[in-house]
């Protein structure tokens, strides 16, 4: 089954720790700038992978936290971690007709640019706007080629549709949503300084080297893996319904 490794690709607790912080924040994020209100939000995310926004969603007290999970092991994992959540083992862009407008916010973190290419991209978040109630969010986190550059495809094999925030808007609009933000979201913050800082960290530190560094003592690409999670931009772009 496709990711079936994931669990242990991921299973590093310096990593872990990093990854549920810039989870955290990214959560605050989507709820500070389209000032959403949790205890009134029926939250789907697209791809629960490892639990963490499951985890978070639950204690910041959103009213239903629902995924679409295809893998199995994973889909389990987040059943274990959060048994109030409602977990679908599907793969967009299937869904049911039963799920039509029935959620308030619906996030894809790192999701549609493992999309085929433009064209599926958009069959994606066409299904998610069928499931979108009147009124909805949906909030699009995904890599911004101009910062990963090669490092795009060379850090998840099934990457395919290069994301920007351009790119992902353009496809909302022809939903005809309405774009409400559409910010870089990087050292955990969509602030413009905080994100001109990181640029530039990331600009003069070598990621080679740290790959080097961290292969040999620690068996990872601590270039990659620090930049991907804090010094390179991602998407965020929040469209209303």
């Amino acid at each position: 089954m496709v990711y079936d490794e994931f669990i242990t690709r991921k299973s590093w607790a310096p990593g872990e720790r990093v990854a549920k912080w810039t989870t955290r924040r990214l959560l605050k994020e989507i709820i500070r700038v389209p000032k959403i209100e949790p205890a009134q939000t029926h939250i789907l995310e697209i791809g629960s992978g490892l639990g963490y926004l499951a985890e978070i969603a639950s204690e910041f007290n959103f009213d239903r936290y629902s995924a679409f999970e295809p893998n199995a092991k994973l889909a389990a994992l987040t059943r274990a971690k959060v048994p109030k959540s409602t977990i679908h083992e599907i793969a967009l862009p299937n869904s049911s007709p039963d799920l039509y407008e029935t959620f308030d916010l619906i996030v894809c973190i790192h999701v549609i640019e493992h999309a085929e290419n433009g064209y599926a991209a958009a069959q994606w978040l066409n299904s998610l706007h069928k499931m979108l109630r009147s009124g909805g969010k949906i909030v699009i986190v995904s890599p911004q080629i101009s910062d990963y550059k090669g490092y795009f495809w060379e850090i998840d094999w099934s990457h395919c549709f290069p994301t920007s925030n351009e790119n992902v808007s353009q496809i909302l609009l022809d939903l005809n949503c309405s774009i409400i933000a559409k910010k870089t979201f990087r050292l955990g913050s969509t602030c413009t300084y905080i994100s001109i800082l990181g640029k530039v960290i990331d600009l003069i530190t070598p990621t080679r080297m740290l790959n080097t560094i961290g292969n040999r003592f620690f068996d990872r690409p601590l270039g990659t893996g620090l930049k991907a999670a804090l010094l390179w931009g991602t998407t965020f772009v929040i469209a209303e319904k």
